[in-house]
This record gives structure tokens, C-alpha cells and sequence, in this order.
């Protein structure tokens, strides 16, 4: 059996999202071969195949408009899925985000995503919130969307860091990019004279915000404006109360920086929306929800200096790995 994924890129970066290549690999352990391979214009690539696989994978397609002849592509996305319905093939769309992050062509990104809320074959949410947001886009595409977890790895450490041991109470890793708000939480916690130790780990999308982050270095806030490999992340979660993700919520509907948090064990603050809120209720695991930035303080506050509940992280990072998820996938395709 034959799959097509996209975005499979060709060309990798600092900042480039590994949920695409771990997405392969878990297909391809379901025994399902992958037909298009790594290009540099991924969806452009598609175009010479020869059109034998089952299923059609398509992962933040809205944000085509924003590429390079945008509006060309975005045409070409809508013939493409429009002919493979022709064809009777199954088009899967993951809804992962409720708009594009950058804000840019924002009417034509709407568009698209109307359009495979349409004609998608299913949609796969990794939130709950996201069976409601579906019906905004096209009435009636909830009864063809599934919320799945997002997929994680269990990277547990052996032992819990105690709690003075801890090096810093809040941390703020990965891309660094406008809607992550993260010198927006700085200016917070420089107006309140927050007494919090923040750790901000991340290579900034554009230089102008690194240089607007660095002067609210002080005692109390590190910055290292750089990315680093997991072994390093393991033992900067290892030694953080909790980490912090203080995402737009405008935007957001699942988060992959939260489960890569998750599968470390941490504990983790994040807005109050979409998969955040999803897990908050859980007792396998610690996520806490803001609904603004005044919120944080007292989360942290109420847990310091008392020992962290009883969660199950191993059963929930089993219940989310790549392969589980990917059968239930799998699964839903069938018998859609």
C-alpha cells in the first residue's frame, strides 16, 4: 500500500518541524510506502506521480499562500484535490492550527482552508477544540473530523529532579518566533518586577526580535538565543519547575512543543485553548492553563515547595506514541 505525504521537504533547517518525518516513519512501520520523496517545492512535486497510493496526506497546506508564487500554488493545491476526489482517492487533512501563525494573505489562507474543510475526504484534529472550529469553516465537516492526540516518544529521565535542585522556575524553549509571544511575557514580567527565574532557550526567526529580547536580561531572566539538541533540552527540563509555552491563542489548536515537553516529564503552563486545555483535566500528566499572563505567577506559586501529584507519564506518553497513534489514524481512514 502507498501513502503521499505533504510538506516532504527536501531541504532541512534549524527550524524546520520534525512532526513530518516522524509522520513517514511511523506509516512506513504500518507497512505503507511512502510515493513522493523529499523536494524542494513539495507540493509542486507532486505533480509527476504516478497517482497509485490509497491515501493523501496534507499537513498545513493553508499556509501554501505565504510560499514563493503563493497564489499559483494555492490554485494548483485546489485542482490537485479536487482531481484526486475525482479519482475516488482519500484526501486526509490534519487540522492543526485554527489560522496560519504569520498573519500574511490571511482572506486566502481562509480560503484554502474552507475548501479541504470541504473537500477533504477526513480531517484529523489534535484537539478537541478543533471538531467545533471545523464547523466555522464548513457547516456540517464535524461528522468527517477525528481528534486524535498528538503524537509523542517517551523520552522519560530515570529520576525526577528534586525540588531544590531546580536551576530556574519557568523555561521557554524552541523557535522563537512573533506569535509565541515571548517578548511580550519578558515585558510582563519586567513591568511587575516578577521575582520568577526565567530561562529562555531558542534561536529567534528574525534578528529584530532577538534584539528586542536581549535587553530584558537581567538577574532574573538567561537568554541564549540558540537551538540546542534534545540531550541538552533533557537536562534543562530536568531542571526547571516548569515550562512555559506562551503561545497566541488566537492562532492555536495543538502544539508540538507541548508534547515534547510531556515526553521529558515536565510540567507545563500554557494558554487556555485547544490541546492545553485538552490535557488540563488530565491526572497522567501536569498542564496547567492561563488565561492571561497574570495567571502564570500564581501557578507557579501554588505548586512550589509542595511535592508534585501522582500522574501516570509512561501510560500517557504510551497511549500517544507514533505507532499507537498512526493505527488509530489508520483506522479512522478505514472506516470513514
Amino acid at each position: 500500500m502507498k501513502a503521499v505525504v505533504y510538506p516532504n521537504l527536501l531541504r532541512k533547517d534549524a527550524f524546520s518541524n520534525t512532526y513530518i518525518d516522524d509522520f513517514i516513519s511511523a506509516l512506513e512501520s504500518c507497512g505503507i510506502e511512502v510515493e513522493n520523496k523529499p523536494h524542494k517545492n513539495p507540493l509542486i512535486g507532486l505533480w509527476n506521480l504516478p497517482q497509485e497510493s490509497k491515501y493523501y496526506f496534507f499537513h498545513w497546506v493553508e499556509n501554501v499562500p505565504d510560499y514563493k508564487y503563493g497564489y499559483l500554488q494555492a490554485l494548483f493545491a485546489c485542482l490537485y484535490v479536487g482531481y484526486l476526489r475525482i479519482k475516488k482517492k482519500k484526501v486526509i487533512w490534519f487540522l492543526h492550527n485554527k489560522s496560519t501563525h504569520t498573519g500574511y494573505r490571511t482572506f486566502v489562507n481562509g480560503l484554502l482552508m474552507r475548501f479541504m474543510a470541504r473537500y477533504a475526504s477526513i480531517v484529523i484534529s489534535h484537539s478537541s477544540e478543533g471538531l467545533a472550529y471545523i464547523e466555522t469553516l464548513k457547516k456540517g465537516s464535524s461528522r468527517k473530523t477525528r481528534f486524535l492526540d498528538y503524537p509523542s516518544k517517551n523520552r522519560l529521565p530515570e529520576k525526577v529532579c528534586e525540588a531544590d535542585a531546580y536551576t530556574c522556575d519557568l523555561l521557554i524553549w524552541g523557535t522563537i518566533a512573533p506569535h509565541k509571544r515571548v517578548q511580550e511575557f519578558l515585558e510582563f514580567h519586567h513591568k511587575h518586577q516578577l521575582k520568577l527565574k526565567v530561562k529562555v532557550i531558542g534561536k529567534c526567526i528574525y534578528p529584530e526580535l532577538q534584539e528586542a529580547i536581549i535587553p530584558y536580561q537581567n538577574e532574573y531572566i538567561d537568554f541564549n538565543g540558540t537551538s540546542i539538541p534534545f540531550e541538552e533540552l533533557a537536562k534543562e527540563i530536568a531542571g526547571s519547575r516548569f515550562v512555559l509555552i506562551p503561545y497566541a491563542s488566537e492562532s492555536l489548536l495543538s502544539s508540538g512543543t507541548l508534547m515534547d515537553s510531556l515526553s521529558f516529564g515536565a510540567r507545563v503552563i500554557g494558554p487556555d485553548v485547544g490541546s492545553f486545555r485538552d490535557y488540563a483535566g488530565s491526572q497522567e500528566i501536569e498542564v496547567y492553563t492561563f488565561r492571561d499572563f497574570t495567571d502564570i505567577p500564581d501557578i507557579v506559586k501554588r505548586h512550589t515547595g509542595t511535592p508534585r501529584r501522582i500522574t501516570d507519564y509512561p501510560g500517557f506518553l504510551n497511549r500517544t506514541s507514533w505507532p499507537h497513534v498512526m493505527k488509530q489514524i489508520i483506522e479512522e481512514i478505514e472506516n470513514s
